[in-house]
């Protein structure tokens, strides 16, 4: 879904410490209880947290003001098969305004006044404010953002409910586990704002989604790559769970990245991918690449109930992919192919084997 979207990106300024300010606004329409809700996101992916998350719920053709705080100023309109977006102004020093326009809001129906106009320009398949500085190593990355997020004091998720026949509208507070009514409805939302989250914090830094998704949504959550020379490869999970009683639902990232992530986990979903469609295939093979040449990691990013982010990474290298592989060839007594990665692997260690 994420390489449909219609975005907009502005001016990144790298500051002294090669870190930037950059503020995510996403623009969705989701549906709920057979009514379309338009959704509005802050992610500031330098503090690492979720700023504020608003969704509409409009009965009627109404218009009614956006704003990000002083970031972003537009209005929306509610249509008989959609929504019409008026972009009125975007603060260019710090904010990158997305907007989804794969169902329910069409490109014709993002207008925007001339001084925006004046700044975009076409790139890819997106429409983009961005004046792009220098992809960053996942060294870098890794250690941008391996701490837990600053978050938001002010951090809210609020729905506004039109009144029908009044023009106005009532506000509802809401959480991360009361989003949506429906248990399987809200686990789902959430799980799209985990998501969301992960993406923006690599998009930020010129990593970009690929989808490794099977059947039932089993796979990989994501897997970013650069557009640099000899790319480097992020794959993802990402996890945006309320804090409970249960166990399951207040692990750390560190534990989600053992249990999910690990490098036999990997292996195992990279079989599966080797079974599927020629575009997983082709994903597979990259991700091998990138593996056997150190260039590959695993990143868990979880949402914590103050809308802050918490990550943990390891790196995926040669030398355990290998072992992982010769513990599954002994397995399925693959005699061939278990000494031609143990070549590899002595290879790797600087030894020679002597065939007989």
């Amino acid at each position: 879904m994420l390489n449909n979207f219609f975005s907009f990106f502005f001016t990144l300024f790298l500051l002294a410490n090669s870190s930037f300010a950059l503020i995510f606004v996403d623009v969705s329409v989701v549906r709920n209880e057979n009514k379309n809700l338009i959704r509005f996101v802050q992610f500031d992916a330098d503090r690492q947290s979720f700023k504020d998350i608003t969704y509409y719920q409009l009965e009627n053709a109404t218009k009614a003001p956006y704003s990000s705080g002083g970031g972003i100023k537009l209005t929306f309109e509610k249509q008989r098969k959609g929504y019409q977006i008026d972009i009125k102004s975007i603060d260019f020093t710090s904010h990158v305004l997305r907007i989804n326009t794969e169902s329910y809001i069409n490109r014709n129906d993002v207008n925007y006044t001339s001084s925006v106009g004046k700044k975009l320009f076409k790139y890819s398949t997106y429409l983009c404010f961005w004046n792009k500085p220098d992809i960053k190593t996942a060294d870098f990355i890794m250690r941008k953002i391996k701490k837990t997020g600053k978050h938001y004091p002010s951090f809210k998720i609020s729905l506004y409910k039109e009144i029908e026949d009044e023009n106005n509208f009532k506000k509802v507070k809401k959480s991360f586990s009361t989003i949506f009514s429906a248990q399987k409805d809200n686990n789902h939302e959430r799980g799209v704002l985990g998501e969301l989250a992960t993406e923006l914090t690599l998009l930020s830094y010129q990593y970009y989604y690929n989808d490794a998704k099977m059947e039932n949504n089993h796979g990989f959550d994501g897997v970013y790559i650069d557009k640099s020379k000899t790319p480097e490869i992020f794959i993802t999970e990402s996890k945006c769970r309320s804090e409970s009683k249960c166990r399951s639902e207040s692990k750390s990232a560190g534990a989600y990245l053992e249990e999910q992530l690990s490098m036999n986990d990997v292996y195992g979903q990279l079989k599966k991918m080797d079974n599927k469609g020629k575009d997983l295939r082709a994903l597979s093979k990259i991700i091998k690449t990138s593996i056997q040449n150190n260039n590959a990691y695993a990143m868990v990013h979880r949402i914590l109930d103050n809308g802050s982010a918490s990550c943990a990474f390891h790196s995926l290298t040669c030398k355990e992919w290998l072992c992982t592989k010769l513990a599954k060839l002994l397995q399925d007594s693959n005699e061939k192919q278990y000494l031609e990665t143990l070549t590899e692997l002595a290879k790797l260690a600087g030894y020679k084997l002597n065939k007989k």
